[in-house]
Parts: structure tokens; C-alpha cells; sequence
């Protein structure tokens, strides 16, 4: 009985840092309306997906950035999270070499998890520290009797075989291969990382695929090598019984830099404090990094809790604010501008980048969006351009049962499609009056879109000079004032009608050469192309469309 009781001991110990694993309430609300096989399809390719970028990685090609691999794989937690899963995420064989498995860190999702991580801490009666998490390479260093004598990454993915740096060590300087100790073994894990001012590294995706891909190579360049930086982040079973302990002894042996970077916390506070300051430093300084990590500081409760499969129960990863999130496509829409461009659109599940929530995102035109195979259920990378810009980056993961849309080609539209309304021309024929109504042409603030939306599905408006024929039981007074004395520049005028390859500057230098309706009537492809300084190609289009019965019944009331 008391032996059982002992093996509880730790079991309770980690139950208490696995409190905020199961968060059921964090599922969102678009995914408690998808059927359970549904998430478990997308969660199913969702892995292959991971697992391919991994192969990619490891093989010195990836695809995508590292912030999309993470928008990855918060995604595949959240939909576990919402399949009542633990985590199912294939991770790397241990390598029977190491002499302590190496695995990655659990990440939190927010505040909520680093409240958690504190508050257990506190009954476990263990102090916390913050260090920066540097992005590099994870390596294990063993020592004995104060040399050096093995040094090998993380184990790979595919193989579970750590890469041996030992051929490597002595052209790295910031790796003691002598400590001024006698102690049979050490053990410490780190991160071999790269600085972005780097100038070997600025040619790869970033300083961690520089560094991967270094030691990968056959036979690295010895200068290279010089310039790479180590960060000691845990001495394995050390006897002193605390972290500050670990980081004095560790300076003492040659290693740096390490006590500058490890910071005492009590509280949410003060560990959001320290990582907007390490996010700062991280966009001003040159040492690659991507968050902060949390530590009980009692080396003892270290050891007592342990690790999974090499992940560690202690500790826990709070990435810096992302810039790209993952999402999924709901719904695939498009517009067609008065110029006939099609542009889609897709309504995405809801996502908050940098305190702006995303639920639409413009994909550009027809003829990317066919060529990049996107559908609705794909997983897509999302993030905002400027301030405020929704923009796509990537196709992320493409389930079985995603769905094809259909839209209409941009083959079958242009500047001279849609003069008078159709129901296939009804997307750009609704932009043509747009346009005439809008700032563009006679400034009609008191009629809006649905306005016009409204006349064209009750057949009121057909072409674009059956906007002068409507009444007063169908437009507002101010808006008929305008129509019966639209008081424009020919410059105005000619701006209004939405001539292709025509902006301000044109329809400004077409008004002066040609001084009046009649002499725009009468001009020639040839002294358009003259006068404007354009292709004939775009001169002819631009007679033509002047010419067309619709533009010229259109000009026609403009004269008024």
C-alpha cells in the first residue's frame, strides 16, 4: 500500500500542470456545428499535412513559414481540444543515443494556460523563471569528467536519429569542449542557434533553417561554423536544486549570456511584461527568438514531475503574438468590377490577428485563385497586411471533404462586357452604375448599392442612360435634381462613363484636346493614341467603347 501511494505522488504532481489540457469551452462555436466525423476528417489530414512539412523541413525544403507550421498545429490542438482528444501529434522516436530524451515544449494557448502554469507552481511550492525561447536547433551536450565527448541534435522526425556534432565542436567557440570540473557526467540541452544579421543566414528561410540545414551539410564551412551562438536552457539532474544555481556554475564554465536572460516571475504581469519586452527585442535585436518560456525554478520538483516522451511537465512555451493564424473556408464569393476583373473572396471562420477579427479575405483575381486549387473546408493561412488588410498566405491543409466553387472566368469579362444588364452581367453591370452614381460620375450620396440593386432586379434599369428615365416614386429628390441637370465638365463626363484605360489624368487631357462632345464623337483611334499616349490596341478599345450604342445614349444625357 505505501509503495502505491508513492507512485501516486507524481501522478497527482502532473495532474496538476495537465489542468489546463482539457479546456472544453475553448471549442468555438463553428466547430460545435460540424459533424464529429467531419472534424476527425480534417483533423486526420491535418497530421499528413504536419507530417509532410516535416519531411520537407528535414530535408532542407520547406514550403511554408514557420509562423504557418504554428498556425498548423494550433489548429490540430484545437481540434482536439473539441474532439475531446489528447494530443495526437506524431513526434520524433527517442533517440537511444541521447542520454535524456529530447522532446519539443507544450505551448500554451494564452493567458488562461500561464495563469494555470503559476498557479501550480505556487502548490507545488517551486519558484518560476522566464528565459527568452531562442530559435534555433535543439542540441545535447555530454560531458565527463569535464570533456567533451558527445554532441548530437534533436532527434529527426522520419528517423529519430540525432545528427552527431562532433566533428563539428571545435570550430564552434561558443561551446566549451573543456569544463574546469571533475564531475562524471554532465548533461546539458540547448539551442544552437544563428544571429539574423547573420550574413550567411540571410539567404535562407530563417536563422533556425540556416542553422538545421548547416549542420546537415556533408562538410560545413569552418567559418560558418565560427559564428554560431549556444544557449545552455537545462542541466540535466543537476545537484544544485535550483536554476540561478545551474546559470552561475554554467558562466563560471564558459558558457554565456545565460543569467542576463533568466528572470524571476510572479505572476501574469509580470511574465506578459517580460515577453512584450523580449517581442520588442526580438523585432530590434539580432537574436533569433519566438516567445518565452516558463520554468519551475526548484531543479528537485523538476526532477520529481519528469517529462513525456521527452516533453517536459515543468515547463511550458508562450509563443509571441502571432502575425499569421489558421483558419478554414466557409463560403467562396466573387465580384466583378465595372472593368469586367473578377475577384474572389472567401468567408473564412473567424480569427483575431493583432486585435483584428477576420472573417472575409480577398484572394485576388479569377486566374490566381484557379491556379492555387482552393476550396471550401481548406485550412488557410491568414494575416493582415498594414494595419488593417486581410491578406492570404497559403493553403495549409485540403480535407477530403472540401468543396470545389465554381466562378465565372475571367476570359469572359473586360472593359467592354456589360454595357446593359444580363443576368450572367449582373455583377458588373451593378458596378458600371456604381460607378456612374458615385464619385466618380454624379455624386449621388442620397442612392446606395441596394438602392440600385433593388431597380435592377424590378427591371427599372436595363442599360445606363435608364438611370435619367426614373422617378420620383423610384429615387429620392436630390438625386433626381442631379439626373435632370448633371452640371459636368466634359472632363467629369467623360470620367463618369467609365471608359477603360481612362483615369483622371486622361479624361483631363482628352476634355483639353478634344474641347467638346462633338469633337470626341468625331475623334480617331489615331489621334487618341496621339493625344493620350497609348498602344493602339488601347486606343481602339477606347473609340469603341465611346462609340457603343449604350455609351453613346449615356453621353447623350450627360450633355444635358
Amino acid at each position: 500500500m505505501r509503495l502505491l501511494f508513492r507512485q501516486f505522488i507524481p501522478i497527482l504532481l502532473l495532474s496538476l500542470l495537465l489542468i489546463t489540457s482539457a479546456r472544453a469551452d475553448s471549442c468555438p462555436d463553428s466547430f460545435r456545428d460540424s459533424s464529429r466525423d467531419t472534424l476527425q476528417q480534417e483533423l486526420s489530414t491535418l497530421l499528413n499535412s504536419i507530417n509532410h512539412h516535416n519531411d520537407l523541413y528535414e530535408d532542407g525544403r520547406p514550403v511554408i513559414t514557420d509562423e504557418e507550421y504554428d498556425a498548423l498545429t494550433r489548429r490540430q490542438r484545437l481540434l482536439e481540444r473539441c474532439l475531446g482528444l489528447t494530443q495526437t501529434a506524431s513526434t520524433p522516436p527517442l533517440d537511444q543515443n541521447h542520454r535524456y530524451p529530447m522532446g519539443s515544449l507544450s505551448k500554451a494557448d494564452g493567458p488562461d494556460d500561464i495563469e494555470a502554469f503559476l498557479d501550480n507552481a505556487r502548490r507545488l511550492g517551486s519558484p518560476v523563471i522566464l528565459q527568452p525561447k531562442i530559435d534555433g536547433i535543439a542540441i545535447e551536450l555530454v560531458y565527463r569528467y569535464g570533456k567533451l565527448v558527445q554532441a548530437l541534435t534533436r532527434g529527426q522526425r522520419r528517423s529519430g536519429k540525432g545528427i552527431d556534432l562532433m566533428p563539428l565542436i571545435p570550430a564552434i567557440s561558443t561551446i566549451p569542449k573543456q569544463l574546469p570540473n571533475n564531475l562524471a557526467e554532465i548533461v546539458l540541452h540547448g539551442e544552437l542557434y544563428a544571429l539574423t544579421s547573420n550574413e550567411h543566414a540571410k539567404g535562407s528561410a530563417s536563422a533556425r533553417h540556416y542553422v538545421a540545414g548547416l549542420v546537415n551539410r556533408g562538410s560545413p564551412s569552418i567559418k560558418e561554423l565560427k559564428y554560431l551562438k549556444f544557449f545552455p536552457w537545462h542541466w540535466v539532474k543537476s545537484p544544485l536544486g535550483n536554476i540561478q544555481g545551474n546559470n552561475l556554475e554554467l558562466e563560471e564554465w564558459g558558457f554565456n549570456n545565460i543569467t542576463a536572460s533568466t528572470h524571476p516571475v510572479k505572476d501574469l504581469y509580470d511574465v506578459a511584461s517580460l515577453r512584450n519586452q523580449y517581442s520588442l527585442k526580438n523585432r530590434m535585436e539580432d537574436i533569433p527568438m519566438d516567445g518565452i518560456v516558463l520554468k519551475l525554478g526548484s531543479t528537485t520538483i523538476q526532477q520529481r514531475l519528469g517529462h513525456l516522451d521527452g516533453t517536459p511537465y515543468w515547463a511550458i512555451a508562450w509563443k509571441f503574438p502571432s502575425t499569421t493564424k489558421a483558419t478554414s473556408i466557409k463560403d467562396i464569393t466573387w465580384t466583378i468590377g465595372r472593368t469586367g476583373q473578377v475577384t474572389v473572396i472567401v468567408e473564412v471562420e473567424p480569427v483575431t490577428v493583432n486585435g483584428i477579427t477576420i472573417t472575409r479575405v480577398n484572394i485576388g483575381p479569377e486566374e490566381y485563385f484557379s491556379s492555387q486549387d482552393i476550396a471550401i473546408h481548406d485550412t488557410i493561412s491568414v494575416s493582415l497586411k498594414g494595419a488593417a488588410t486581410p491578406v492570404h498566405g497559403k493553403v495549409l491543409n485540403r480535407p477530403e471533404h472540401r468543396h470545389h466553387t465554381t466562378v465565372p472566368a475571367q476570359n469572359r469579362f473586360n472593359g467592354m462586357t456589360c454595357l446593359r444588364y444580363s443576368p450572367e452581367c449582373k455583377e458588373q453591370f451593378l458596378s458600371r452604375v456604381l460607378w456612374l452614381i458615385g464619385n466618380n460620375g454624379l455624386d449621388m450620396p442620397s442612392v446606395d448599392k441596394r438602392d440600385i440593386q433593388t431597380l435592377i432586379e424590378e427591371g427599372k434599369i436595363h442599360t445606363l442612360a435608364d438611370l435619367f428615365t426614373l422617378t420620383e416614386d423610384e429615387l429620392p429628390q436630390p438625386a433626381l435634381d442631379i439626373l435632370k441637370e448633371p452640371q459636368l465638365s466634359l472632363a467629369q463626363s467623360l470620367r463618369a462613363l467609365g471608359i477603360p484605360e481612362i483615369g483622371q489624368k486622361r479624361a483631363d487631357k482628352l476634355a483639353e484636346k478634344a474641347r467638346n462632345w462633338s469633337a470626341v464623337f468625331k475623334t480617331s483611334p489615331e489621334q487618341i493614341q496621339d493625344w493620350l499616349g497609348c498602344s493602339s490596341n488601347k486606343a481602339q478599345m477606347m473609340h469603341d467603347y465611346i462609340h457603343s450604342p449604350e455609351i453613346t445614349a449615356l453621353a447623350q444625357q450627360l450633355m444635358k
